[in-house]
């Protein structure tokens, strides 16, 4: 019986290490999304060990660290909207956030690995979110708010200006 060999050969092209239009910036968001993902989860995390009584009491441990005064905006508003939730609703309201924190941390991973899918998911989710960021900002007005949604805006026009570029090329080499 006649038996052949085949050798496969694998050829090697050297590597190039090309930049493309936007990966600095992708970099930044991908970091910042990856913070910001952490952040939400260790929170979530965090509320889902303490019990709902020893929360209210950091959050006014918190007021008195502060030097707040009783009728403090925040942290009074905090506390008020603490009291009126059950066990169950804060572990409900835990998981969402988590479910966002999850989301963020896909899309930091994504970007930071150069991943078109990240790119399109941020702009989706992060474009989403930005007309509520407006009504919020409008509603209540905040400096905090107002820096938050200009982040927003440039993450999404940054993206979209990144996709278009990179589709540019992909039509040019076809």
């Amino acid at each position: 019986m006649y038996s052949q060999r085949v050798e496969h050969r694998c050829i090697h092209e050297p590597m190039t290490t090309t930049r493309q239009p936007g990966d600095r910036g992708l970099m930044l968001i991908g970091g910042f999304k990856l913070i910001e993902g952490s952040l939400l989860a260790v929170f979530a995390l965090g509320v889902l060990r303490i019990p709902l009584q020893d929360l209210v009491d950091v959050i006014e441990g918190w007021k008195s660290l502060l030097h707040s005064d009783a009728n403090s905006e925040f942290l009074g508003g905090l506390l008020q909207k603490l009291s009126a939730v059950s066990e169950t609703e804060l572990k409900q309201i835990s998981g969402v956030i988590l479910i966002f924190a999850g989301i963020f941390l896909t899309q930091g991973i994504g970007l930071m690995m150069k991943k078109r899918w990240a790119e399109y998911l941020t702009v989706i989710a992060t474009g989403l979110v930005i007309p509520l960021e407006l009504y919020e900002m409008i509603k209540h007005f905040a400096v905090a708010k107002l820096i938050l949604l200009a982040i927003n805006v440039a993450i999404v026009w940054f993206l979209i200006w990144v996709l278009r570029r990179r589709s540019g090329r992909d039509l040019e080499a076809a």
